[in-house]
């Protein structure tokens, strides 16, 4: 009994200063940016672009405006989201004081992210704070830039404890919502290949639809269903147009930039599915293989993205810590092999969030800024392979 007091009250101890330090984090942050703002250069010299972009797409929702066309009067960029997720900035729209409004979006991003692990049943306060401090360089960058991956990983987070504690409900809603901020997110709908039971995989299903129906059609409610036709059929054609706009930090960019190939785009992301496809014809889906595989879902997310970016990768650095964790796990149960793995995945670990983690280092190659990334894209790379590889032979350890 004594013991378990000691790990609630150690627990306790997490919660209350993790979410103080969430707090503290994010209005440092937000306030440093705030304050390089440029005044004399107008909108050009805004630091906190993807906020405004954020914050003006519920406006341009109520008064029937085109979302996906540049608004130079308000922000220098596209919004490239759902309505749905235009429609959830309404609370942010309200908050006319721009220096309170994104310490508080800065805030719910890292703070969805440190619950998300906080939650983390199959953890234990040690691996926990293990993967808080290895993604903790890449949710800072994200937050430098005002960006949602912060809280689309949190999302991604939330739907792996659900389907690790067979939530047919959470699943969904968490999967639901990262996709109306970012369409990769739906490769979590996978996650339904780890829900035990014809009965609660319907339930999974039901749901997932249901939130999916609601998703879609709730922004009618502002726009009426002519308005929101009109809505989605400009974000298609933005969608078609931006994917030949560029190839990312992504192995697309890779083949583009280090080796003048330009790929199908959408071949490339078909061939990273399939890839996964395999894989969910393992019968041994315990906790370990859960944590591999969804650390590969998060990895794919960016290496097969063309569209990713320096502020996205806190998604491909949490694909990195659950994989770690799934080998680590894996090794204590399982033997030499394994700890060959971890090894490797160590070392390579090491070097890449040494040395390629940060935004920080990049003065020292700013005539190389893209092979910089490019980098960094291909350590993730690696670790995909090496995750794949190992979840490929797969076998669960038998209880003796």
């Amino acid at each position: 009994m004594n013991t378990t007091k000691m790990t609630q009250k150690k627990s306790n101890y997490l919660l209350w200063i993790g979410s103080l330090l969430c707090v503290l984090i994010a209005v440092f942050i937000s306030l440093q940016q705030y304050s390089f703002n440029d005044v004399s250069k107008g909108i050009a010299g805004n630091r906190i672009n993807n906020y405004l972009i954020f914050k003006h797409s519920f406006g341009h929702l109520i008064h029937g405006n085109n979302l996906y066309i540049l608004d130079l009067s308000k922000h220098l960029d596209l919004y490239k989201y759902a309505p749905f997720f235009a429609m959830c900035m309404a609370p942010f729209y309200a908050i006319e004081n721009d220096e309170i409004g994104i310490c508080l979006w800065n805030f719910l991003n890292i703070f969805v992210f440190f619950i998300s692990v906080y939650q983390q049943s199959s953890l234990n306060q040690k691996q926990k704070i293990g993967f808080l401090l290895m993604t903790l360089p890449e949710v800072l960058i994200s937050m430098q830039y005002f960006q949602s991956n912060v809280l689309i990983a949190g999302l991604c987070l939330l739907a792996i404890e659900s389907a690790f504690n067979q939530k047919t409900f959470k699943g969904p809603l968490w999967i639901g919502l990262s996709t109306a901020i970012k369409l990769f997110g739906g490769i979590f709908f996978l996650l339904f290949f780890f829900i035990k039971g014809n009965s609660n995989k319907l339930k999974f299903f039901l749901y997932a639809l249901v939130i999916g129906l609601i998703i879609l059609l709730s922004p009618a409610l502002i726009t009426g269903i002519d308005g929101l036709v009109f809505q989605y059929k400009e974000w298609l054609k933005l969608l078609a147009s931006d994917q030949n706009a560029s190839s990312g930090f992504s192995i697309v960019g890779i083949l583009d930039h280090w080796f003048n190939l330009q790929p199908n785009k959408n071949l490339v992301t078909l061939l990273g599915v399939i890839l996964l496809m395999p894989l969910l014809f393992n019968k041994n889906k315990d906790d370990v293989f859960l944590y591999g595989f969804s650390g590969l879902m998060l990895l794919w997310m960016i290496i097969f993205n063309h569209k990713s970016e320096s502020p996205t990768m806190i998604l491909a650095a949490s694909g990195f810590g659950l994989v770690y964790l799934a080998l680590r796990k894996s090794f204590k149960e399982g033997g030499n092999k394994a700890l060959n793995l971890i090894s490797i995945i160590a070392l390579i670990g090491f070097i890449g969030f040494i040395l390629f983690s940060s935004d920080l280092l990049s003065f020292l190659v700013k005539n190389h800024y893209q092979d910089f990334c490019l980098t960094k894209t291909m350590f993730y790379a690696i670790v995909f392979l090496i995750g794949w590889i190992w979840l490929i032979g797969y076998k669960q350890k038998k209880e003796a």
